[in-house]
């Protein structure tokens, strides 16, 4: 077919295979969807119009309680046709499977999920795993706590995940997972999943657990909460940082359409318009993070005294304080009787290199602890650790591991200089709350990407 002819006959203006380009895949992506019932139905026949190469899922497959007797009427009943193979009552099934879920927090509450490991059949060790489709590589995770590999940042499905996103070399590399490390809504952002995705190659991140629909700008590049696929839907909390769209009250289902480095977007809400439209950059459009402070950094550290005035500014002299590297942890005496609380003072400088010094900035401290942080003597963030709602991983030292779990703030362009930086932080320990709590600090910049 002339490929002049083939311009008029576009549909939806996606490429046309034949003319010189390879034809678009189309990826539907729902969340917290497994509810038998008119809303879950109406999403499936919204995902079902859209005619897609594959469905992905963030989590909640499965309500309430992830049985196997609701198994398949709670998914099979909606999306049989992309699922192979196929052994439920709705139908024969696909020929080549085109579902592929990821699990949520309602799947693992049958005991070890097994009602859905045995339900689907995935790549990989079925609970994580990662499949590659022409321009696009799709990394699922495990967010639960019931995980064996484990969920934090040191974990070994962590490590999986960074080595698998070092190794791939399509265009865009989307990570999908049920529990948002970065979320308005009522469930709230999740320390624990707060990974450094960007900085491992990642070019975008989606994610459920909270009922409804908000995209965000974190680390660099787009995160999505799409959890209105069924179940009952919820309203926003305080926007945390980098919110840039938020709604609620909405079901519906998000479009990908990708082609080469093109990556379009579409949230729509069955019979309604679309509701938010965007377009994902590609791997080479992504300018690559800059660490300034990484885990092992080199402190001064004064524990159990005040610091002088103008400790947190350039140029004070800190060589009375102790030098430290992190991750550290200063054991408290006597702490199961009670001891009181006591401050720590951690001051390190950094360089900052020529032409960062108007990129956005993201500090990550420990989640676990009272906090305050300065820049050159500014303040520029602050933990509260009686504001996180749900803890996935309890509060304290962990015994498998060292360094704490880290929280990340995001600090707008202008706390630093070029040349040389400080970063101060402060942290209040109340050791019958957490007993030998563990220090440690990044800090990124992600430039901008060019115009």
């Amino acid at each position: 077919m002339d490929c002049r002819r083939a311009v008029a006959l576009l549909v939806l203006s996606l490429p046309l295979a034949g003319c010189g380009r390879a034809a678009p895949l189309r990826i539907a992506v729902i969340g917290d969807f497994g509810r038998d019932g008119a809303t879950e139905a109406g999403v499936a026949e919204l995902v079902h119009s859209l005619h897609p190469d594959l469905v992905a899922t963030v989590g909640d497959n499965n309500y309430p309680d992830g049985a196997a007797d609701t198994i398949d009427r709670n998914i099979g009943k909606y999306y049989a046709d992309y699922i192979a193979p196929y052994h439920g009552s709705f139908g024969k099934g696909a020929r080549e499977n085109r579902f592929f879920p990821s699990l949520g927090n309602h799947d693992w509450r049958t005991a070890d999920a097994q009602p859905y490991l045995d339900y689907f059949e995935l790549p990989g060790n079925e609970r994580y795993y990662d499949l590659a489709r022409g321009d696009v590589h799709l990394f699922f995770l495990d967010s639960d706590p019931h995980e064996p590999d484990g969920i934090t940042r040191d974990s070994a499905q962590a490590r999986w995940l960074h080595d698998a996103l070092g190794r791939a070399t399509e265009r865009h590399r989307w990570v999908l997972f049920h529990h948002p490390p970065f979320s308005s809504g009522p469930h709230g952002s999740n320390p624990e999943l707060e990974w450094p995705f960007r900085a491992w190659g990642a070019t975008a991140v989606f994610c459920g657990h909270d009922h409804l629909y908000e995209r965000l700008a974190r680390q660099g590049m787009t995160f999505v909460t799409v959890g209105a696929g069924g179940a009952s839907l919820y309203q926003f909390a305080q926007p945390v940082e980098g919110s840039a769209v938020r709604i609620a009250g909405k079901y519906g289902a998000l479009r990908l359409d990708v082609a080469g480095d093109r990556a379009d977007a579409q949230f729509a809400a069955p019979g309604d318009a679309i509701l938010d439209e965007f377009s994902l950059a590609p791997a080479s459009a992504l300018p690559v993070p800059v660490s300034l402070l990484e885990p092992g950094s080199s402190w001064r550290v004064l524990d159990g005294m005040a610091p002088r005035d103008g400790w947190q500014k350039p140029g004070f002299d800190t060589v009375p304080w102790a030098p430290a590297a992190t991750p550290l942890r200063i054991f408290d005496r006597g702490a199961a009787a009670g001891a009181p609380e006591r401050t720590t003072s951690y001051r390190s400088e950094f360089q900052l290199p020529p032409g960062r010094d108007a990129d956005p900035l993201e500090l990550g401290l420990p989640r676990d602890q009272e906090a305050v942080a300065w820049l050159n003597g500014r303040e520029v963030a602050r933990v509260d650790p009686a504001s996180v709602k749900n803890w996935l991983v309890p509060r304290g030292p962990r015994s498998s591991a060292s360094e704490p779990i880290l929280v990340f703030r995001a600090i707008p362009p202008g706390a630093l200089v070029p040349g040389a930086n400080v970063l101060a932080v402060q942290v209040r320990r109340v050791p019958d709350q957490v007993a030998d709590p563990s220090f440690d600090a990044e800090l990124w910049v992600y430039p901008r990407a060019p115009l």
